[in-house]
């Protein structure tokens, strides 16, 4: 109990405030992949300024090489899916590519022979045709983690594993029997279960840093919020449907405060509470080690509705 109440009040303790995630278009496109191609040429320059040094010329320089790896590759990863060695190629040809288009943009407005621009045109055309490419050919796990940004916002469902530990007094039964002296025994309960939900969120993004003693995440890089769940079963459409407060963490952004789109991906802790409208428990007058009422000459089970505390954990892609 002392858990969920941490948990509860780490939940709750914040203001809200709602902010939205940023959409991304070829400006954004653009203007990651010029922070990565410039952060890219830095760690080269340092690499190549190493030759020759000595001592603590040379420990000095080593160190900031370091740093600019570890700046490279957070860059990278923030803002795409893929290795830093991908990802710095693919950056340096859309920039390539947007060069050209803007030469060819420029050649075809000073041009001053009529009978070139038909040609010029059609080049323009298939320079403006590859810079598209270059962004729609992406790869599969950034069109995924575009879908999770979604997701990560409170659209539709995505999977997630929940736990659900009874919340009243009496005993979830799958089975119970009779033993050879007529005690009721349990034989299988439901009191504590993990399964895959289905749920959904709304997130709020708090201008605070979290915990700063603790995690620091920055503004933007986390939020909380409502959240629904439910269970789907064998029988019917819908076993057991749950509400609570979730918590999530994203990674950062780029470094391009303006421009750049916050990651899809995330991982996210809920509390809540799940309604079973269909959990069997012993019949009324039928006690659990306890032999059966006069009169009774079987184990009496009835569907009831059970709360039960929910527990939800989820990572979106």
């Amino acid at each position: 109990m002392a858990g969920i109440l941490t948990a509860l009040i780490m939940i709750v303790w914040v203001i809200l405030a709602p902010s939205a995630w940023a959409d991304s278009d070829l400006d954004i496109e653009l203007a990651k992949a010029k922070v990565i191609v410039t952060k890219a040429d830095e760690l080269e320059k340092a690499k190549k300024a190493l030759e020759g040094l000595t001592g603590d010329a040379l420990d000095k320089k080593s160190k900031e090489v370091k740093e600019l790896e570890a700046s490279l590759e957070k860059t990278v990863k923030s803002a795409f899916v893929g290795t830093p060695f991908s990802r710095i190629a693919y950056s340096r040809q859309l920039l390539q590519r947007k060069e050209i288009v803007d030469q060819l943009t420029a050649k075809k407005q000073a041009e001053t022979d009529v009978t070139k621009l038909p040609s010029l045109q059609k080049s323009l055309e298939l320079a403006e045709s590859d810079l598209q490419k270059s962004i729609v050919e992406t790869s599969e796990q950034d069109k995924l983690k575009k879908d999770a940004d979604q997701r990560f916002a409170g659209f539709g469902f995505g999977v997630a594993l929940g736990v659900v530990s009874k919340a009243g007094r009496r005993d979830v039964i799958q089975s119970a029997s009779l033993d050879a002296n007529g005690i009721v025994r349990v034989d299988r309960d439901a009191n504590t279960t993990a399964n895959l939900i289905l749920e959904s969120h709304y997130f709020f993004t708090p201008e605070l840093r979290f915990l700063p003693w603790v995690f620091d995440a920055t503004p933007g890089n986390w939020g909380h919020g409502p959240f629904i769940a439910i269970q789907p079963g064998t029988q019917n459409i819908i076993e057991s449907v749950g509400v609570g407060w979730m918590l999530g963490f994203k990674r950062s952004s780029i470094v391009a405060p303006d421009l750049a789109r916050d990651r899809g991906d995330s991982f996210n802790l809920g509390l809540g509470i799940m309604v079973n409208p269909n959990a069997q428990v012993l019949g009324d007058g039928i006690t659990k080690n306890q032999v059966l009422p006069a009169g009774e000459t079987a184990v009496r089970l009835k569907s009831t509705t059970e709360l039960g505390w929910l527990f939800v954990f989820s990572y979106s892609f």
